[in-house]
């Protein structure tokens, strides 16, 4: 009989707890909401405060009334500030290159060349993607990823979003090079 008196008191005490906590609203998500992120926590929004020139005319596009009905984002026109730690990782990874470095990086593309060259005597297509694919393995193993490594741990600890900027840094690092090696190739 004692612990139904108990038990009797502790929903008694829950019922009052829930009364003073919530005044009998239920407690819901507002039916509009803005969120940057979505249900798998990736990033679906754009800080205008990083990008000035962008917010600019941003807001000159609504502020008449979406006039012009579309802005057009040319790669590299909107860019932001490198932050000096990342510049300086950078300048001290480019400073500790070697001559060795670069020796052994041209030594060993040019001994896959020549095994390509053999190989696929007849079939300069097939040897091209083959030249581009080594010499892009090549610039990741020997000059990206070292470089990805000297600013990873400072990335980390600046910014929370570190992991992705690093595999976007590492992905357009690796792009520029190898479309500047593949023109090279073409030529």
């Amino acid at each position: 009989m004692e612990s139904s008196y108990k038990d009797f008191a502790i929903d008694i005490a829950k019922y009052f707890l829930d009364f003073l906590e919530t005044s009998f609203h239920k407690r819901r998500v507002p039916k509009r909401s803005i969120s940057s992120k979505n249900e798998n926590n990736l990033l679906t929004g754009v800080n205008l405060r990083k990008y000035p020139n962008f917010k600019k005319d941003v807001l000159s596009l609504v502020n008449e009334n979406f006039a012009k009905k579309e802005l057009v984002i040319a790669k590299g026109k909107y860019t932001r500030h490198i932050s000096s730690f990342i510049l300086e990782a950078v300048a001290k990874y480019t400073e500790s290159l070697t001559e060795e470095t670069f020796e052994e990086f041209q030594d060993l593309v040019s001994n896959s060349i020549k095994t390509i060259v053999k190989e696929y005597e007849l079939d300069l297509e097939s040897a091209k993607v083959q030249f581009l694919d080594i010499i892009k393995e090549n610039i990741a193993s020997f000059f990206v990823a070292p470089l990805i490594e000297v600013i990873q741990e400072p990335l980390n600890k600046k910014h929370s979003f570190g992991e992705d900027l690093l595999i976007n840094i590492d992905d357009e690092l690796l792009s520029l090079l190898a479309d500047k090696a593949e023109g090279a190739v073409s030529d």
